[in-house]
């Protein structure tokens, strides 16, 4: 009941790409994908209320099954590029890791959203944000949307504060060192792809 807010949202996003990166990767099975499912449909339904009253004990024992089914789903189908650069940016600044994976994860999505845009889809199905009858992209880019809605909702920043530009192309060389070859990935991501992505996490101003 006493978690901080901030770590009830970073906890939880940190669950939540666990089984959207396991359901998306090519080691993906229908064992793994129903954990990931069950523990998207719990997230999109609770966290954020979780977040803003701590003291629903339901939805906290919900939240902590939903973490379980996650880890369930990416211990077997892996996880992917969210993790390769959160795990360099906690390395090289200490950003904890579940933020990191948070502000990360729409970002990856975006990238590769063409090629899961069906896993996406039935994911939205899942979470509740559409229909069967809707397009696989209609519902790939709405729950890429609900990912940036949970964010901002719980006040997770859009970039990364600690982030220096002269840090990047180092710190894109070390996640794809880390992905490549150990996460199976749906979209192969070059260095300057990664470089750009890294860029749109930077934080420019006082």
């Amino acid at each position: 009941v006493g978690l901080p807010p901030h770590i009830t949202s970073s906890t939880g996003m940190d669950a939540l790409t666990h089984a959207v990166e396991s359901y998306i990767g090519n080691w993906a099975s229908d064992y793994t994908n129903s954990h990931a499912e069950q523990a998207v449909k719990i997230i999109l339904r609770d966290l954020e209320a979780t977040y803003h009253d701590g003291s629903d004990m339901d939805r906290r024992q919900n939240l902590a099954m939903a973490s379980h089914h996650a880890g369930l789903a990416f211990t077997r189908a892996m996880v992917g590029y969210v993790h390769a650069i959160s795990h360099n940016l906690g390395g090289l600044y200490g950003v904890p890791h579940g933020l990191a994976n948070a502000v990360i994860l729409p970002l990856i999505l975006d990238f590769c959203r063409q090629d899961c845009e069906v896993q996406l889809s039935k994911l939205a199905i899942v979470g509740g944000l559409g229909r069967n009858d809707e397009s696989a992209k209609t519902l790939s880019v709405r729950f890429i949307d609900k990912i940036r809605e949970m964010n901002r909702n719980m006040g997770i920043p859009t970039g990364i504060p600690q982030l220096q530009a002269s840090d990047i192309p180092r710190l894109a060389r070390q996640a794809l060192a880390e992905a490549h070859p150990q996460y199976p990935v749906p979209r192969l991501m070059k260095q300057a792809e990664c470089e750009d992505i890294l860029q749109k996490l930077l934080i420019i101003g006082p």
